[in-house]
């Protein structure tokens, strides 16, 4: 787990790996905005349990860290991910998890690939552990993950670990005198409904179906919407049939005043949904607590 053992601000950003859209330097502007940055998704290879290093990301990967460093910020590989209609991660981890001999092969793979690319860290989005054999089994994994990190004699004993874990509002057997930070996830992305009444546009209003996920930029005036500050704490607008729920100025600047004041952590993706004029991300970066440095006294336990 990722703990953060003193008071600063973390905002992470998610860059969703692509050959389509490649991490340019036109990206070089959002750089700033965060401390940690992770490239998101790299997979395990289902026989062997090695990390998959795709040729065709190999240049894009190189850019990616060298333009986090380039701005001192932190460069992390985030393993696994979300379930696709095509593709379940999790099952090639999962299996990965289940064997000692695997295990290490993925470690000795993960050390091997930040040595190469010069990432400063990993997070595994292993989404999610069903049984107590998995958790036993992740634990054993990360178990072996430090303790080849402490043995090591070069840079990769400096490397961050962190983990995707379940949204729940306690954390069992934590000690009340660690200082845990939780991240709190702002999407560039809204979800999109078609309603059943067009003359009922209020929360909770009745739908007919769910059209899905749709990137902040293709809301259709998205600064136009309605802030509900007291149940949802989001944005939402109707435009004719289509209802849509997203985070926007309002929502964003509130939930990071909140974070700031809290000393939380603020976790954003994917960044290539964001908006090319008004970035949400500056947004909430510019509510008057700016901060850009990298707290060095963060530990992964």
């Amino acid at each position: 787990f990722y703990y953060i053992m003193a008071p600063a601000k973390f905002q992470i950003g998610y860059w969703i790996a692509s050959t389509e859209k490649p991490f340019s330097p036109e990206n070089d502007s959002i750089v700033p905005l965060f401390t940690h940055l992770y490239y998101a998704f790299l997979q395990v290879q289902e026989g062997t349990g090695e990390l998959i290093i795709p040729p065709e990301l190999e240049e894009d990967m190189r850019s990616f860290v060298n333009c986090a460093h380039d701005k001192n910020k932190k460069a992390l590989v985030s393993i696994g991910g979300p379930k696709t209609k095509t593709d379940d991660p999790s099952s090639a981890i999962s299996m990965m998890a289940r064997s000692a001999d695997k295990r290490n092969k993925f470690v000795e793979s993960t050390l091997a690939f930040a040595k190469d690319y010069g990432f400063d860290g990993f997070e595994l989005a292993w989404e999610y552990p069903k049984t107590k054999n998995e958790m036993r089994n992740l634990s054993n994994l990360f178990s072996g993950w430090k303790s080849s990190l402490k043995s090591s004699n070069d840079d990769t004993k400096n490397l961050l670990l962190s983990i995707a874990v379940y949204c729940k509002p306690i954390i069992p057997n934590a000690s009340s005198n660690q200082e845990i930070k939780y991240p709190h996830e702002l999407e560039n992305y809204g979800q999109k409904w078609i309603l059943g009444d067009e003359k009922d546009t209020s929360i909770g209003a009745p739908t007919i179906a769910y059209v899905g996920p749709v990137a902040y930029k293709d809301i259709p005036d998205p600064e136009g919407g309605i802030f509900d500050k007291e149940v949802t704490k989001c944005m939402y607008k109707a435009d004719k049939t289509t209802w849509y729920g997203y985070e926007a100025t309002s929502s964003v600047t509130e939930k990071s005043k909140w974070e700031h004041e809290n000393e939380d952590l603020i976790d954003i993706l994917p960044l290539q949904f964001d908006d090319a004029g008004t970035s949400r991300e500056e947004v909430g970066d510019n509510d008057g607590h700016g901060n850009d440095d990298i707290d060095d006294d963060a530990t992964d336990l």
